[in-house]
């Protein structure tokens, strides 16, 4: 009786700590919400100040064309104007990289508390952070992380566009990841070159324009070989079939993108073609990659089970089936599907531009549906 008194106490003990550490994140939270107000009502100031500047930067122009005719007893004003405007426009540029970095080390302190409140919840819908993924997926990914230890702690990402949005950027500059980042433009690849994430961490950057026929050999190339820890696939096109088709890496979690339009049951997929760009293969833009349920069954088919889907009906989460612990349950397409939130659709105009409009799911699946499929068969 004793030993377990001194049991209890001792749980008790824990669970005040765990108490007051909570209390503790919370305070943390509201002062930095109290933080974050006050940086958003200077942004709010930005527009006005970004007005001064192209303001100034007319005024400047106009000055110009000024000097160049000018009488010599005039030059030495104008030039003094000039100089002010400059010195002005100098000061407003320093404000507005000030505010963006004060907001970005806010947002990452306060993804920070997000992530420690979530530790204590077990279910999947708990999970959803969004530091710098568009639908949760930072939560969701460090769920699997506190239960899967990583073979080895590098990602692979395509699909990053300039990485200012990205499923893994959160473990490049916060748990002290490698990993390489692929997109199709140069000019995104040159941009995040350009970024103190890209100087100050371990991170290759290249452009590509990804196929099956190629992906394997741009892995290797860039030395992405063997066993990592994430794989995340973003191309708005060809992501089953490029998925399919890797053999160079062998992920611990794979997250990629499905086409929620197809519904939860229907296993099909948009034909292979290596050019494929969703905005030229139908003008509505909603045309493209492959149906959760055909993920799912391509998951199984490489060792992989379905764990659950991101917020916004964008990703889902496959962990490989030697590493997932019971304690993160595997789930069909049905159970684990989620409705996207998209409900815009491009309409061509007759001068060439497009118009989006709101469309219903129904309307959306009978739209993708209609339009050349592959029909997966079903599984034995």
């Amino acid at each position: 009786m004793k030993k377990y008194l001194s049991y209890l106490g001792h749980r008790l003990r824990q669970i005040q700590e765990l108490v007051d550490h909570q209390e503790q994140g919370a305070r943390r939270l509201q002062e930095l919400a109290e933080h974050q107000a006050r940086i958003e009502a200077q942004l709010a100031c930005l527009p006005e100040l970004m007005a001064r500047q192209v303001a100034l930067q007319e005024q400047l122009g106009a000055l110009q064309m000024q000097l160049a005719s000018s009488h010599g007893h005039q030059l030495g004003e104008l030039e003094a104007i000039q100089a002010t405007a400059g010195e002005t426009l100098a000061r407003l540029n320093t404000a507005i990289a000030q505010n963006g970095d004060t907001q970005y080390k806010l947002r990452r302190a306060l993804g920070r508390i997000e992530l420690r409140q979530t530790e204590a919840k077990t279910a999947w819908e708990a999970q959803p952070v969004r530091i710098y993924s568009q639908f949760g997926e930072d939560g969701f990914l460090a769920h699997l992380l506190r239960y899967i230890a990583p073979s080895r702690r590098f990602f692979v990402e395509f699909g990053v566009e300039d990485y200012q949005e990205a499923n893994t950027r959160w473990l490049l500059e916060q748990e002290h990841w490698a990993g390489l980042v692929l997109d199709g433009s140069a000019g995104n690849i040159g941009s995040l070159r350009s970024q103190l994430t890209y100087e100050r961490n371990s991170l290759t950057a290249a452009a590509a324009f990804i196929t099956r026929e190629n992906i394997n050999d741009l892995l290797t190339q860039h030395g992405a070989t063997g066993e990592i820890g994430v794989l995340s696939v973003d191309i708005d096109g060809n992501d089953y079939w490029v998925w399919e088709a890797m053999e160079a890496v062998t992920p611990d979690i794979v997250i990629v993108e499905y086409n929620f339009r197809f519904g939860p049951e229907a296993a099909v997929v948009v034909p292979y073609d290596p050019s494929f760009v969703k905005h030229e293969a139908h003008p509505s833009a909603l045309y493209y990659g492959a149906s959760l349920e055909a993920l799912v069954r391509l998951g199984a088919r490489k060792g992989y089970d379905f764990v659950g889907c991101s917020e916004g009906g964008a990703n889902a989460f496959f962990v490989r089936h030697m590493k997932r612990p019971e304690s993160i349950p595997a789930r069909t397409a049905i159970q684990g599907f989620v409705y996207g939130t998209h409900d815009e659709w491009r309409e061509p105009q007759e001068d060439g531009s497009y118009k989006l409009r709101k469309a219903s799911f129904a309307e959306q699946q009978a739209l993708v549906m209609g339009l050349p499929l592959i029909t997966l068969e079903t599984p034995l």
